[in-house]
């Protein structure tokens, strides 16, 4: 008995060291291979240099982003786990955000969904910009591009409607298209670590879960802006994006906004190149 008891120890020491040595080698593996892509990424960055001076226009829209810990917020809130997870287009209380964000947690997986409780997400927000760990920056694939490429050298053109004070994290010669807004879209990015725990769900990976209460990038708030301005700035390239945050959105104009934004690109002249940053999408408009 004695005998059989020490091979079962063995057997299962043998199992347990041979499991963290398969982590470890896939683990390695990985890491390799992400420095492998990063190295081809930056190969191509050096091959394919942005001439300075380029021309580019860049829409549309621009928020303020606030990262928190979704662990550390929901603790502050009393939160506490649903038992099953669901998914929703759109959130209208505390209590579908609380499946819905449990339905990507446990994939360790990115969403991102409308909240049209809009009480509920001001206290969130509120309450997340006074963590500790939260931080704040200026969102939006038009503006987040469009500082990068104004590093890079280029002449850009942002057709974004925002507030004075986000302006300010903008580059300076950036040339802003669109009006100034009394108060700016903001989007809060709950993340959350691999192998955080959120009662009987584990994150398998890192990652996200946005929430946003749009009221202008829905809207294309600043097309007819940036159009006037684009006719005479004579872009080599033009990049739209932000059409994502229509989805879900609660508008009858959504057709209508879409057809005034493909009016604007039937009128680019044909030798400016034109670009679609797309993101996840549910709805086709």
């Amino acid at each position: 008995m004695a005998t059989a008891l020490k091979v079962g120890s063995v057997i299962s020491l043998a199992i347990v060291l041979a499991a963290y040595y398969y982590k470890k080698n896939v683990d390695s593996e990985l890491r390799d291979q992400l420095m492998k892509i990063s190295q081809s990424l930056l190969k191509a960055e050096q091959k394919y240099q942005v001439a300075p001076k380029t021309r580019v226009a860049i829409g549309l829209g621009a928020c303020l982003d606030v990262f928190v810990d979704s662990m550390e917020l929901f603790e502050t809130f009393g939160f506490e786990p649903p038992e099953s997870p669901k998914h929703y287009d759109i959130i209208e209380s505390s209590d579908e955000l609380l499946k819905v964000y449990t339905y990507f947690f446990r994939h360790g997986a990115a969403g991102e969904r409308y909240i049209s409780d809009r009480e509920t997400f001001r206290k969130l927000v509120e309450v997340a910009r006074e963590l500790p760990d939260s931080r704040l920056a200026i969102g939006g694939n038009a503006a987040v591009i469009a500082n990068r490429l104004a590093l890079e050298g280029c002449d850009v053109l942002l057709g974004a409607s925002m507030s004075e004070d986000l302006k300010k994290d903008l580059k300076e010669d950036i040339q802003l298209s669109g009006d100034f807004l009394k108060e700016d879209d903001v989007h809060l990015l709950m993340e959350f670590k691999s192998g955080d725990k959120w009662g009987k769900y584990t994150a398998p990976r890192a990652n996200r879960f946005i929430i946003h209460n749009d009221q202008a990038n829905p809207m294309l708030h600043s097309l007819e802006a940036f159009q006037e301005q684009l006719s005479g700035f004579q872009a080599q390239l033009l990049v739209i994006g932000g059409l994502q945050m229509m989805d879900s959105f609660p508008s009858n104009k959504r057709v209508d906004r879409i057809k005034a934004l493909g009016k604007m690109l039937k009128n680019t002249p044909e030798e400016t190149r034109i670009h679609f940053e797309m993101a996840d999408r549910k709805s086709v408009v």
